[in-house]
């Protein structure tokens, strides 16, 4: 049984803890918690800010490979969490719609928020796309993950079976994607990035290493043909 407590600061992070690791763990003992006892909205916004942030340090290592300045760097970041939540509403928002809509299945937005935020719980790993080729894997595997914990809330949210479940997460998830690769919408966030980081093009940090790598190369390359003359 959880028990959610925000009156001290150290039950306050005890409290995330716990909620965090039992949404990791598909229990959905903790997110009826986080719905039905007083601060769940809070903890559900600090569980999104927690996830938040952690991918945040994954991708600040791409922006130091891309030598972002210090005030740009600041800025890029808050674009990138901003982005985060704007997703994190969409999807919330594609899913209450849908299930009033299709399934005929009722609940106030405010409970559809605070699953699907909860469900981003597994970015709490996000500091480790970090990680030079194998970020990119991982990130898509934290991907995965939050959908099936999503697929457990919404299951479990509006007492649908997992047909139905299944059927509106998908939808939900098709809806979000849909909206974030609509030309119009990429041309902005490139837009944004160019002004915020003030770079015109994002280089990744495997291609970053990659380049890096073969100019060692190459530079012992013609040592060694220096040495040979």
């Amino acid at each position: 049984m959880y028990q959610i407590d925000v009156s001290t600061i150290s039950g306050f992070l005890v409290s995330l803890w716990a909620i965090i690791t039992g949404v990791l763990s598909f229990d959905a003992d903790a997110y009826i918690a986080v719905l039905t006892q007083d601060g769940g909205g809070r903890m559900a916004l600090a569980v999104l800010f927690v996830s938040t942030l952690s991918l945040s340090i994954g991708q600040s290592v791409v922006l130091f490979a891309n030598r972002v300045g210090r005030r740009r760097f600041v800025l890029s970041l808050m674009l990138s969490a901003t982005l985060l939540v704007i997703g994190v509403y969409i999807w919330a928002t594609a899913v209450w719609l849908l299930a009033a809509l299709v399934f005929d299945a009722y609940q106030s937005f405010r409970n559809v928020f605070i699953v699907v935020s909860l469900s981003y719980a597994p970015l709490v790993y996000g500091f480790l796309v970090l990680l030079p080729y194998l970020g990119n894997i991982i990130y898509m595997i934290l991907r995965v993950w939050i959908f099936l914990v999503l697929l457990m809330a919404v299951q479990a949210l509006f007492r649908f079976g997992w047909f139905d479940a299944i059927l509106c997460s998908v939808l939900g998830w098709f809806v979000l994607e849909l909206i974030v690769r609509i030309p119009m919408i990429t041309a902005v966030e490139q837009w944004l990035w160019r002004l915020f980081s003030g770079k015109k093009a994002l280089a990744e940090t495997h291609d970053i290493v990659t380049e890096f790598v073969q100019s060692v190369r190459t530079s012992a390359q013609a040592w060694e043909d220096e040495d040979a003359e």
